[in-house]
């Protein structure tokens, strides 16, 4: 299901397909379901390559570990959002490659989503991940997002 959502996302008219398999960021601990579903298995299914952060609180290192490549997909929290764009250094990689980044766990703030970003959590008791705000009309995101 996840995976389905995805490809709407990932293939935008109007915009080059990124070359390479999609690069995936893995900033949050995988054994969240959030995390699982989306940095591990959907990225399997689509064939990518995760980039793991083991401590994404480290921006300096963060940054290293992103320079050379440019992410497709880029799930995080609405803190570590925040806590990433204000960081020039972060604001600095290339992200013209970006299609999906999902925040899951909490509602967004409105100066952390003024970028294309959709909102999710993860329901072990359902399924992996229930998608929020998807691929709208008006662009990748809906930009109606909660005020937190």
């Amino acid at each position: 299901q996840s995976c389905a959502w995805f490809h709407p996302a990932m293939d935008q008219p109007g915009k080059p397909t990124p070359e390479g398999p999609p690069v995936f960021v893995g900033a949050l601990p995988l054994y969240h379901i959030f995390a699982l579903t989306i940095c591990l298995l959907v990225n399997m299914q689509l064939g990518g390559k995760l980039i793991l952060i083991p401590n994404p609180r480290d921006v300096k290192g963060l940054v290293k570990a992103l320079r050379p490549h440019r992410p497709v997909v880029f799930p995080g929290v609405s803190t570590l959002y925040d806590m990433l764009v204000a960081h020039e250094v972060f604001r600095g990689l290339d992200f013209s490659n970006l299609r999906i980044s999902l925040a899951g766990g909490m509602a967004v703030p409105k100066a952390v989503a003024g970028a294309a970003l959709g909102v999710g959590d993860g329901v072990s008791d359902l399924r992996g991940v229930r998608i929020d705000r998807g691929v709208t009309d008006g662009g990748l995101f809906s930009d109606e997002y909660d005020d937190a």
